[in-house]
């Protein structure tokens, strides 16, 4: 199950789903990716609203609350759900760790391998199991770093609200650290412990290109990765010891760049705060990091090095659906192919082709379906990388790629809940691909 689909009077939203399990009274339920939410009725209404969504069998539970306010709202209701079953082929199990650190089935080094050749990873914990985007290696361990998230294995959505942050190891080992979300001060509950766990691997990815520190070509095609972006194939990438996905994949001048997930700095962990750092990653060979504080306006501070990357490129087939003009809307392909693909369930990715000529490739993580003639692509949060008077910043947005040609954007502080610009985008043209 990989998508969720929620009925309202009148629409529809399907929601992309990070997390799936049982709670303590059998039923299934799924979390939802962070993502934010406008008044799509009224452009007028400046009120935008942030939100986390829990829905099971037998309800929809939502927290959040508005961007600008430090207030949670938390809301319950019944809904009509459908769920989804994937198309795509069932990950394989390849390594099993009991309790006690040790392996029941398969081999660490022969998850390694998979994973150094790019496959996916999700990782079962008993009825609880979770995507995972963010992997290092240390040594002979495999370590995996979970996303940020509401909740573990029983996603309770009270007040004041918790973030989660899971770290799990090849050996058995986990850690859990939370933090609440609007105080961001650390809250007791961190804690470390042995956790058998089921680790399955989904290939489907190939090598696209390499190259040394400056840039300079190892092997592979840098045409094809430049490809793959203007045709909306998903990238990750290994940089070192690490490999991560890539969010807000960006093509300009021949060079292509692209926002590693967001991970604790444990270098600068102040248990008083949450510690993040991002990074954008370039074929050039320029990493920029810089590091901010979890619900803060604080960028801590940004640097940039040379490295060595590994660019990877996901194999499965994905085709033009429509492509939409800023003024004209709709120039080839149709709303009924739209349509027709969210409502089976398929994966979506929007490639916009900007004034600079630049291409900037993200992954549709929710749709929202008003009718069957209009409806909108949101690609919830995105991190972003930028140079600010000479100072690498972290930014937050979110996109909104509506069927008649409009491309909104939201931006913000990460953590913040202060409104930076939120504008209509002028871009040359819009392409929309769905998976095969």
């Amino acid at each position: 199950m990989h998508k969720i689909r929620v009925m309202g009077t009148g629409h529809g939203t399907i929601y992309s789903i990070m997390a799936t399990g049982l709670d303590s009274y059998g039923n299934v339920f799924a979390q939802t990716y962070d993502h934010i939410s406008v008044d799509f009725n009224d452009r007028r209404n400046q009120t935008i609203m942030r939100f986390i969504k829990q829905i099971s069998n037998v309800k929809i539970s939502s927290l959040g609350g508005e961007l600008n306010s430090s207030t949670e709202i938390r809301t319950t209701s019944n809904a009509e759900i459908e769920w989804s079953s994937s198309s795509a082929a069932e990950p394989v199990p390849v390594l099993t760790v009991n309790t006690g650190g040790v392996v029941t089935s398969g081999s660490v080094s022969g998850c390694r391998d998979a994973l150094e050749n790019g496959s996916d990873l999700r990782i079962a914990f008993g009825a609880f199991s979770l995507n995972t985007q963010y992997v290092y290696f240390e040594n002979s361990i495999i370590n995996v770093k979970i996303v940020p998230s509401l909740g573990q294995s029983s996603l309770n959505f009270v007040i004041p609200s918790y973030w989660y942050h899971l770290r799990t190891r090849s050996n058995g080992y986990s850690s859990v650290i939370r933090w609440k979300r609007i105080s961001h001060r650390y809250a007791p509950g961190s804690k470390s412990y042995m956790m058998g766990s089921t680790w399955y691997l989904d290939s489907g990815w190939n090598v696209a290109y390499s190259h040394d520190p400056f840039g300079r070509r190892i092997n592979g095609s840098k045409s094809y990765l430049e490809g793959a972006v203007r045709n909306g194939n998903p990238i990750k990438v290994r940089v070192g010891d690490t490999i991560s996905m890539l969010h807000d994949v960006r093509l300009f001048n021949g060079e292509v760049s692209g926002v590693t997930v967001d991970i604790f700095n444990l270098t600068l962990w102040d248990a008083n705060q949450a510690q993040i750092i991002r990074s954008r990653v370039s074929s050039t060979g320029t990493v920029s990091s810089c590091t901010f504080t979890m619900e803060s306006d604080l960028n801590m501070y940004g640097f940039s090095g040379q490295e060595g990357i590994i660019w990877f490129v996901e194999s499965r087939r994905w085709t033009k659906i429509l492509t939409l003009d800023p003024f004209d809307g709709i120039t080839w392909g149709a709303v009924d192919d739209l349509y027709l693909a969210a409502t089976s369930w398929k994966s979506l990715k929007v490639v916009i082709k900007h004034l600079d000529l630049s291409y900037q490739s993200v992954d549709v993580t929710n749709v929202h379906l008003i009718n069957s003639t209009f409806i909108i692509l949101d690609t919830a949060n995105k991190g972003a990388v930028q140079l600010v008077a000479n100072e690498l910043h972290c930014q937050q947005w979110a996109g909104f790629l509506y069927s008649d040609g409009m491309f909104e954007t939201v931006k913000w502080t990460p953590g913040s809940r202060i409104i930076e610009v939120r504008t209509v985008i002028q871009y040359i043209s819009a392409d929309i691909f769905s998976e095969m």
